[in-house]
């Protein structure tokens, strides 16, 4: 996923901790330097320049909070340029490339499932712990050279402010 132009793509992700699953999909809006935006029903995160805005359309609140210093991002994943990601293994299986990799700073354990023809990334899976995992799937993904994300009327949204 390394271009000029931005990305967009309709996603899935499925979260599961212990006996309890979430599942959410919206639009990912990926625009060039690591800005992006999820957007789906309940919820809008943007990330740029450090800062994390959510917007919580069920109940009408924005939350502004800071990036964790060194933390990795989805994309850090996808084009695997960040040292801390180390490959184990990768092959063929029912047409698809599978990447089998770790992110030893935290002792996770990971796959992605990759078209072998283009390298687009179809699913993500990361283990986080025996009882806890998410898996990202990208039903459909296209470059765009211009993204406009719909407009959110927040006047009578309540701000909550989390940076320090």
């Amino acid at each position: 996923m390394n271009a000029n132009e931005g990305y967009l793509l309709n996603i899935k992700i499925s979260q599961s901790h212990i006996n309890q699953h979430f599942n959410s999909a919206g639009t990912l809006y990926y625009f060039q330097n690591k800005e992006y935006v999820f957007d789906s029903m309940k919820e809008r995160i943007t990330y740029k320049n450090g800062t994390i805005k959510t917007v919580n359309k069920v109940e009408k609140q924005i939350i502004y909070d800071s990036d964790i210093e060194n933390n990795l991002n989805i994309f850090d994943l996808f084009s695997f340029k960040e040292n801390r990601i180390e490959i184990k293994d990768s092959f063929i299986e029912n047409e698809m490339q599978i990447i089998i990799f770790s992110l030893d700073d935290w002792g996770i354990n990971a796959k992605m499932w990759t078209n072998p023809i283009t390298g687009k990334p179809k699913r993500i899976l990361i283990n986080l712990s025996v009882d806890e995992s998410i898996s990202l799937d990208i039903i459909s993904s296209k470059i765009a050279s211009k993204m406009e994300v719909p407009i959110i009327d927040v006047n009578d949204y309540e701000i909550i402010d989390l940076r320090e």
